[in-house]
């Protein structure tokens, strides 16, 4: 039976647990990571994976109609109790133990062009699949560092958008400042507020923007939907502008 001192220890010691163990471990996430994770991970992928191995049994299937086929079969026969072989002793015939073998030579020679027309079939399933394949993860790559991208940029208008707040706050406080000492009016006050109450839609939805894009990066990248995002990557302005001027 526990007491109640050890009890009550018991109950203190619990809310010291650390925290950590309570949520996922921060994911470091590089846009080559990203890359590379969906590659490997993508379910898409493994199905066309799956299907190209499929494509290709029925490639070897399809040439193994065409090749020669050699079929051997043996049986076993025991006879306890054999009444011929006992009239009729010391002979051939009657034998309590039979071994039988057939060997049997098999080569298609023509079919009506049945064998060609299957093996052009099945090598083109298997081009096919290749190229659903080759197209699946060209798709997911591209996907992979759009989602990437745009996780970044959302980063960045977050940042933004807080920059913008925080300076509204440095404003409003200064106003507040000057009114009390009789620099400034209550209308500048209340402007004051009225423009940093205009910022928050603005920050709510840029916060909301970066959680969205965050999502649809976990999602396409098979991550946990608990685990906090740490972007290593960055946005390469020069290379970015080097390419939009050379689009233009």
């Amino acid at each position: 039976m526990i007491r109640g001192p050890f009890l009550a220890a018991l109950l203190l010691l619990a809310p010291f647990a650390p925290a950590g163990a309570q949520r996922a471990d921060t994911i470091r996430l590089s846009v080559g990571d990203a890359l590379t994770r969906v590659l490997r991970e993508s379910d898409e992928i493994r199905i066309g994976m799956a299907q190209l191995d499929v494509t290709e049994a029925q490639v070897t299937q399809a040439r193994a109609a065409g090749l020669p086929a050699l079929n051997l079969r043996g049986s076993y026969t025991q006879q306890t109790r054999n009444a011929r072989a006992t009239i009729v002793s010391g002979s051939i015939f009657g034998q309590n133990y039979t071994w039988v073998s057939t060997l049997a030579l098999t080569q298609p020679i023509f079919q009506g062009g049945r064998i060609f027309a299957g093996m052009r079939a099945a090598n083109d399933a298997r081009e096919a699949s290749r190229q659903t394949l080759a197209e699946t993860r060209s798709r997911l790559t591209l996907q992979s560092y759009t989602a990437y991208l745009d996780a970044i940029l959302a980063r960045q208008l977050v940042e933004i958008q807080e920059g913008n707040a925080a300076l509204a706050d440095a404003r409003l406080a200064q106003v507040q400042q000057l009114e009390r000492a009789g620099r400034a009016s209550r209308y500048d006050l209340l402007k004051a507020r009225v423009d940093r109450a205009n910022l928050e839609p603005a920050l709510l939805q840029a916060r909301s923007d970066r959680e969205l894009a965050d999502i649809a990066l976990k999602q396409l990248l098979n991550l946990p939907g608990d685990a906090p995002l740490l972007l290593t990557s960055e946005l390469d302005t020069t290379a970015l502008r080097g390419a939009v001027t050379a689009i233009v």
